[in-house]
């Protein structure tokens, strides 16, 4: 007699969660050997990156943020091929596959603050072609020869230097400003310092990065170029923004790669940075005070949604370094609906098909611990609402598109009338709302085992009787902080040209701006074909 499946209890429903299912889900066989059940709180899946289709606004979609897929994120787009591909949607269907669910996308803008105002930055990145999610990751050596190669085709363009027959076009806006201040053979100098250093990273390869010797050589050369560069382009850099910023990329490439060679990133692993401030480790590693609080490294701190007060010089070295020399295709992959349509209604209607089993508007109260303290041993929960026959079926369609509401489908609950006319709010951890029944799970019977997918900003009010007895876990509550973040979108009938945005010709662009608190914009008026809003009321630009 085969053994009982495992009961698998995953609690939150957010991507960890949901990655969490669908690999368990994948397994051989998993059928005869688990049992999976999420448990919700709410109506929706997605966490943070839950979507919603207002149905009294002509079914508008409702984000948490802008929410944009980098061509590194390996695993995730892992996943969401293998999703799309299996739930095989017919092609007549809109999003049919993932490729046209998510579209490439290569440029970001940065306000530039300028003696005459307010200037705008295009940077246009140009990824190696391909697409992400194919399990293939650059080397520590592939990538430093990409990060080499990227400033030799950076310089060679701002330089345009007779021997260079076609100059890189990594960074538009640069092309052949030097030219016309320096003299060619000034510039060949530099040109030839960086192909050295591109001459020596390729002769010694991998086994070099493995030698402290080579590593200090190689710190020495980068420290002669930017020694070099500064000496060339000092006195340019207050009068000229094509050399400010020449040198802010330069200055910020340099400062990043002399620090993970300077301390041996490769043998000892990105965290052991990450008990220094990622601008401070900048600073001493040789950046300059002008790039320290320049634009580019503010673009650092905003895009991790930090305060800007400290950061991991480790996390962000390494995301840093995947972002801008590992994607695949493009730097950003853009989402052609809301998050929640795009990502979790196919993981929900995948999961669902393989036989996961979802329990909306459970609220998690606490994990009970056994009484040796090495295990959960019950799992108090909340349901927050009554279905009224069978299931909950959480999605509607727009357009032919499965999707999320951004509100319950107050039909199929008992108390739905009373839960709009209050105006509840069951995902809000502080709801005057009061659970309807208590549920109790208890290991052995209900589940086996616990996947703990709920966030860290919710953990010390579940889980106070582990933070109790592991030292571990108060350290994690104690010390890793969480970070507040706000949004907000608006539809308007004039498009960004109209309202006066400066940079309306360029493509529809994420914008980093140098005001606090909404520090990023995005023109995401591509997904206004699908939502559903008449005719004598259709807007023309939505920026999130």
């Amino acid at each position: 007699m085969s053994a009982a499946p495992r009961k698998i209890a995953i609690l939150g429903g957010g991507t960890g969660a949901l990655a969490a299912a669908f690999e368990l889900s994948s397994l051989p066989d998993w059928k005869e050997r688990l049992e999976i059940t999420v448990y919700q709180i709410g109506w929706r899946l997605g966490g943070k990156g839950a979507s919603g289709r207002n149905r009294e606004h002509y079914n508008r979609i409702e984000e948490h943020g802008i929410h944009l897929w980098l061509g590194y994120y390996e695993n995730a787009f892992g996943v969401m091929r293998a999703c799309y591909a299996e739930n095989a949607r017919p092609l007549t269907a809109p999003l049919a596959t993932w490729s046209e669910a998510f579209k490439p996308y290569n440029c970001h803008v940065m306000e530039d603050p300028s003696p005459d105002g307010m200037d705008f930055w295009p940077v246009e990145f140009s990824p190696p072609a391909g697409d992400p999610g194919d399990g293939k990751v650059a080397s520590h050596w592939e990538v430093l020869v990409s990060a080499v190669e990227g400033m030799l085709g950076m310089f060679r363009c701002a330089a345009a230097t007779p021997r260079t027959a076609s100059p890189s076009q990594f960074f538009k806006g640069l092309e052949r400003f030097l030219c016309g201040l320096f003299e060619a053979s000034v510039l060949e100098v530099g040109e030839l310092m960086l192909e050295e250093i591109d001459r020596l990273i390729r002769t010694e390869g991998k086994d070099g990065l493995h030698s402290r010797v080579w590593r200090d050589h190689l710190v020495g050369r980068f420290d002669a170029f930017l020694h070099w560069l500064w000496r060339l382009m000092e006195k340019c850099i207050d009068r000229s923004a094509p050399a400010r910023r020449l040198w802010l990329l330069m200055d910020f490439g340099i400062a990043n790669l002399r620090g993970y060679l300077a301390d041996d990133v490769l043998h000892r692993g990105f965290s052991s940075l990450d008990d220094i401030d990622y601008r401070a480790w900048l600073r001493s590693h040789g950046a300059s005070e002008i790039t320290l609080h320049s634009q580019a490294v503010n673009w650092a701190y905003n895009f991790m949604l930090h305060d800007r007060s400290t950061l991991s010089a480790g996390v962000m070295l390494q995301v840093m370094s995947r972002a801008t020399l590992t994607c695949k295709g493009a730097i950003y992959w853009k989402l052609q609906a809301g998050m929640g349509d795009v990502v979790f209604a196919p993981l929900y209607e995948v999961l669902k098909k393989r036989g996961v089993r979802f329990q909306f508007f459970h609220r998690v109260r606490n994990l009970a611990l056994a009484e040796d303290g090495q295990s959960v041993d019950a799992i108090q929960l909340g349901r927050q609402a009554t279905v009224r026959s069978g299931e909950y079926q959480p999605l509607f369609s727009v357009r032919g598109l499965p999707c999320w509401p951004s509100a319950p489908l107050y039909e199929q609950l008992v108390e739905g009338e009373t839960l709009r006319a209050n105006g509840i709010n069951l995902e809000s951890w502080w709801t005057p709302w009061q659970d309807v029944e208590e549920i109790t799970l208890r290991r052995g019977t209900d589940f086996d085992d616990v996947v703990l997918g709920i966030s860290l900003g919710a953990v010390p009010g579940i889980c106070s009787e582990i933070i109790a007895r592991k030292p571990a876990w108060k350290a994690m509550v104690d010390n890793v902080a969480t970070t507040a973040t706000q949004s907000f979108q608006v539809w308007t009938y004039p498009d960004a040209a109209g309202l006066g945005y400066p940079a309306w010709r360029l493509p529809a662009a994420v914008t980093l701006t140098s005001a606090e608190p909404i520090n990023s914009w995005a023109d995401m008026s591509d997904i206004l074909l699908k939502e559903e809003w008449p005719t004598d009321a259709s807007p023309n630009q939505v920026g999130y």
